[in-house]
């Protein structure tokens, strides 16, 4: 992916807060009374946190869109600046905009063949017994196409590509991988005749009324789009309105926000959708969905809580977003935008008592014998509250995904409210 070269190099960290309010009559939007003596604890954490991480700017946005007017909440730290930057993988979400509307207007379909539109594009392995990649696959990165096998090259539509091997059948398991957003983006060049970059900044963007971001010329479709919080902010109050002229359609909608793989049978968690990643609870309700654009200088974080009009960005520029010292303190920041935001709200979150729960709490489920397609086996057995893949403990990270030193994560997938699957990183099991 490639990046504005401009990023913020580190400077003195700089604390500021902004506080904007709708009108005192709108008797909609009321806060939990201990609201604001948690934003100040907030408030110190992460400045605390930044300093020592030698973060050089952070921006977070709440932003309550249920009265005549928005109500936002600010935090910046570090130098303010209006300038657009890079959100990564937050361009997905538009691409996947992009494609949906195109559906929307008949012009393509969620389950067209890929190779019917790309002529040249070979993704399904026969050895796998993998039906053909469709549109739905891709845009929910669920067309088994992963790097790790290694690539082909392929010449789709006149352009050369670099196409991984794919690892599991298609449709069968999540696993994220820009290949799928790429062979969007050149999707849209076919149906519309047009590069990817200028469709995105002449036909999208003013449509979404982000005047102030842009489209790089080498944005791939899964990244390349330069914004600005305030832009951000405007992006997600598209999402929340369902009365926005650009709006997709209900049903659509409805289809975009669906899980594509059946979630274990737990009364909340998270599943993922067509681009999304979805919080829900009560048979698969939503109640949040959000994506994270990350790459080297980069973090952003864009989430949104549809019945409650209400979502989050946050951005920063960290040195190493990969690292574990980041990684850990970006978890910790959701967790506690999350807990504020109930509180911003005056609302129990309804996942925190999922979310309380020890992982792993479908253990025995999961034991038996797994084979592969070319006839590996594996016995996962279950002992003392434990899960074991031949004599390995196998860790828990949440209800069906362990991790293993030997394979790295193990997921095990439902069907019919059954475990029939297991997939690791280059292998898939049929349970027997």
């Amino acid at each position: 992916m490639s990046h504005n070269a401009g990023c913020l190099k580190k400077q003195s960290i700089i604390f500021c807060f902004l506080f904007i309010t709708c009108s005192p009559t709108n008797k909609q939007f009321q806060t939990s009374k201990g609201f604001s003596k948690k934003l100040t604890v907030f408030q110190t954490w992460v400045k605390t946190e930044i300093s020592k991480l030698q973060i050089p700017a952070v921006k977070i946005v709440m932003a309550d869109f249920r009265g005549n007017k928005p109500h936002i909440q600010k935090i910046e730290v570090g130098p303010s600046t209006t300038q657009p930057f890079s959100v990564a993988s937050i361009t997905k979400t538009l691409t996947a905009l992009a494609i949906l509307k195109q559906v929307e207007k008949g012009n393509l379909a969620l389950d067209a063949k890929v190779s019917d539109i790309l002529p040249g594009f070979h993704g399904a392995r026969k050895e796998l017994h993998s039906e053909p990649i469709r549109i739905r696959h891709l845009l929910s990165h669920t067309s088994g196409l992963a790097p790790g096998l290694g690539l082909r090259k392929q010449v789709i539509a006149g352009k050369e590509m670099n196409i991984p091997v794919q690892i599991w059948p298609t449709g069968t398991r999540y696993f994220y991988a820009n290949i799928n957003y790429h062979l969007l983006a050149r999707i849209l060049e076919k149906i519309t005749n047009t590069p990817y970059a200028r469709f995105m900044n002449h036909y999208i963007l003013p449509k979404l009324n982000m005047k102030h971001s842009y489209f790089i010329p080498t944005a791939t479709g899964a990244s390349g789009l330069m914004t600005t919080v305030q832009d951000l902010t405007t992006y997600m109050h598209f999402w929340i309105n369902r009365n926005h002229p650009f709006a997709i359609s209900d049903d659509l909608w409805q289809e975009m926000l669906s899980p594509v793989q059946e979630p274990p049978p737990i009364p909340a968690g998270i599943y993922r959708s067509l681009t999304w990643q979805v919080e829900f609870f009560q048979q698969n309700k939503v109640y949040s969905y959000s994506h994270e654009g990350r790459w080297y200088r980069v973090l952003c974080l864009l989430k949104i809580y549809p019945e409650k009009k209400f979502g989050f960005i946050f951005t920063s520029q960290p040195e190493a977003p990969f690292g574990f010292a980041y990684v850990q303190f970006r978890q910790q920041l959701e967790e506690k935008l999350t807990e504020l935001s109930s509180s911003f709200l005056a609302e129990t979150n309804p996942l925190v008592p999922y979310f309380a729960q020890k992982p792993g709490i479908l253990l025995e489920e999961y034991p038996g014998y797994y084979k592969s397609f070319s006839g590996n086996r594996l016995f996962v057995r279950y002992a003392n509250q434990n899960l074991y893949l031949g004599e390995e403990k196998l860790i828990p990270i949440h209800s069906s995904v362990f991790y293993s030193e030997k394979l790295g994560n193990v997921e095990f997938l439902f069907r019919q409210t059954q475990v029939y699957a297991m997939a690791t990183r280059f292998h898939f099991w049929i349970k027997e």
